[in-house]
């Protein structure tokens, strides 16, 4: 920093990076003017603070349309918004659509398709229509599920709320 004349201020930007490993919460950052204390003054009370909190972005299917019933073997049209719902922006995602045979998304679950997202800012949306082929399987009642971050690639504020589930009848 130059050196300051009488009522004199010197501004500056300085970009900062939070650690990656940093708990999810509030801080603060801490400013201090002359921390060495190299310049003598007549006031030594020079800090000033600002409240940050540290988040992740939070990616979740957001909406999720699907036709009420489709044939077995036949083309199904998905219609999804995966959304950020957090204060950060997220990098590049992949949303990932299963067939199931109840509403929650586990390993027994087929995977019908997927679609690239890209970086989502902070409550940024991306919506999309995926074409995926159902596959020959018994009449009866499904569940499309839609998986946002299918393949788990961005580090999340809130890792449990990444699926939607939509019924669907296959005759």
């Amino acid at each position: 920093m130059p050196a300051l004349a009488k009522k004199q201020s010197n501004t500056a930007t300085t970009a900062i990076t939070i650690p990656g490993g940093t708990a999810l919460g509030r801080y603060f950052i801490i400013a201090v003017a002359d921390d060495d204390a190299a310049v003598v003054e007549t006031n030594e009370r020079n800090q000033r603070s600002r409240r940050i909190t540290v988040t992740r972005p939070d990616l979740r299917v957001s909406s999720l349309r699907t036709p009420a019933s489709v044939v077995a073997g036949a083309n199904l049209a998905i219609q999804d918004t995966t959304r950020n719902d957090d204060l950060v922006g997220g990098g590049v995602s992949t949303t990932k659509f299963y067939l199931s045979t109840d509403k929650l998304f586990d390993g027994g679950d087929v995977l019908l398709g997927n679609r690239a997202v890209p970086a989502l800012g902070a409550r940024a949306t991306s919506a999309a229509s995926t074409t995926v082929t159902i596959p020959a399987t018994a009449p009866g009642r499904y569940f499309v599920i839609g998986v946002a971050d299918g393949d788990a690639n961005v580090i999340e504020s809130d890792e449990s709320n990444n699926a939607r589930s939509r019924a669907l009848t296959v005759k």
